[in-house]
């Protein structure tokens, strides 16, 4: 027979588990602590601009920076957040791992591609993009789009 989770226990414990490592976090590394929250906040902020002004629509279907804001950026944070008060370090920094190379990809794709009218566009150009390798074309990957953004 299989024992039954009780969902509030679980959540209960979970809860304690977070307050207790945010306690350790403001007494050992709270700098660290507030650069997470700082990075929610300025997520908050980016949105904040990104929904401003009468094209703002416009902007959000032509700009890659701004469905990385929107898509990325926002929800990471906070998911950032949350795994470091779980405990959970390997997740965090795999989640600022996929925001830096979304980040340089979305940067590129405007950058490479302005004319395009939608940032699915241009995004789905970038993934077209290849390079040399041993005399063969090979597809990129995102190190060699990092690689070329320190260009």
């Amino acid at each position: 027979m299989t024992e039954e989770i009780d969902a509030g226990k679980h959540f209960d414990f979970i809860t304690s588990v977070m307050k207790e490592n945010e306690i350790f976090l403001l007494r050992k590394t709270e700098e660290a602590y507030d650069e997470v929250v700082s990075l929610i906040n300025d997520a908050i902020d980016y949105i904040g601009f990104s929904v401003k002004g009468e094209k703002s629509k416009e902007n959000y279907l032509r700009y890659s920076r701004v469905f990385f804001i929107h898509h990325i950026l926002m929800p990471s944070s906070y998911a950032i957040q949350t795994d470091l008060l779980t405990g959970n370090l390997p997740v965090c920094f795999m989640e600022l791992r996929v925001m830096l190379e979304s980040l340089v990809k979305c940067y590129l794709a405007d950058l490479k591609y302005p004319d395009e009218s939608s940032f699915q566009k241009k995004l789905e150009l970038l993934e077209k993009e290849t390079k040399m390798k041993n005399g063969t074309k090979i597809s990129k990957r995102e190190h060699d789009f990092i690689e070329e953004f320190h260009r």
